[in-house]
């Protein structure tokens, strides 16, 4: 070779090995790309059966199963902040089926570090707001009026900051409309507020049992039982509820509340 093509020759050597260089950087870099997407499937896959135990927790021991696996991820990441409010919800939900108050309050306890575990590792999960909130709300009903009243502003913090990331968060909405029909007037009590929020609410999920019944008391309490039986009787033909889990005991509330109107109790 003469000695000009010397520079030449450099030159192929060098796209040579930079080319079995780029050959090896693109096998790592899309092996891991393929790595990363078999465990986003793995996660979602984890994810899905977790919210499909949930959702049908009154079948069996769905609810203890669902915490079992989203207890069996979190050993694996111990940070994810999407397994950590749903174990937040599941403890609130268990904390509900205990019988005695101090069992309660141990189970919503327990909820409410963990959802603020969560809310601290990613602020932005209107999930996790929401069900910090209802947390709150549970811990407050259940020591009773006067601490009930010590937790309603953040109760509320929560259901607003829950829609400030998501405006269409429905279940925020109707917990806000309960809480207006629920606390005394002197306090910001509202039973107009309270049908304003259901009605909302409605609008954006036509299947959501509780908030159809919540809907239908707020108009009983307003004195106008011929728009509660319009509400509650509409709440009886919902084949789709959003919540499977806890649809049978709404539709015995709802036939209660029927009767409660008919019978003029």
């Amino acid at each position: 070779m003469r000695r000009n093509d010397e520079p030449r020759r450099l030159l192929i050597l060098s796209i040579k090995k930079n080319s079995i260089a780029l050959v090896g950087f693109l096998f790592f870099f899309f092996g891991q790309a393929s790595l990363s997407a078999a465990s986003l499937n793995q996660d979602a896959a984890l994810i899905s059966k977790i919210d499909s135990l949930y959702f049908h927790r009154d079948q069996g021991e769905n609810l203890a199963r669902s915490l079992k696996l989203i207890n069996s991820g979190l050993e694996k990441n111990p940070n994810d902040a999407a397994l950590l409010w749903r174990k937040g919800r599941d403890l609130e939900r268990m904390g509900e089926n205990q019988e005695k108050s101090k069992d309660k309050i141990r189970f919503f306890e327990k909820a409410r570090k963990i959802l603020e575990d969560s809310i601290k590792i990613d602020s932005q999960s209107p999930d996790a707001h929401y069900w910090l909130g209802v947390t709150l709300g549970r811990i407050g009903q259940t020591r009773g009026i006067l601490r009930s009243l010590f937790l309603l502003e953040p109760l509320r913090r929560q259901m607003r900051e829950a829609l400030i990331l998501d405006p269409h968060y429905e279940p925020a909405i109707h917990v806000l409309g309960e809480i207006y029909r629920e606390i005394p007037r002197f306090v910001g009590g509202s039973i107009p507020k309270a049908i304003a929020h259901f009605k909302q609410a409605r609008q954006m999920n036509p299947h959501d049992l509780v908030n159809l019944l919540s809907l239908g008391q707020a108009y009983q309490d307003a004195g106008e039982n011929a728009e509660a039986l319009k509400v509650l009787n509409y709440a009886l033909t919902v084949k789709n509820p959003a919540d499977p889990g806890e649809a049978a005991e709404n539709r015995k509330d709802i036939q209660k509340v029927i009767q409660e109107i008919k019978s003029g109790t």
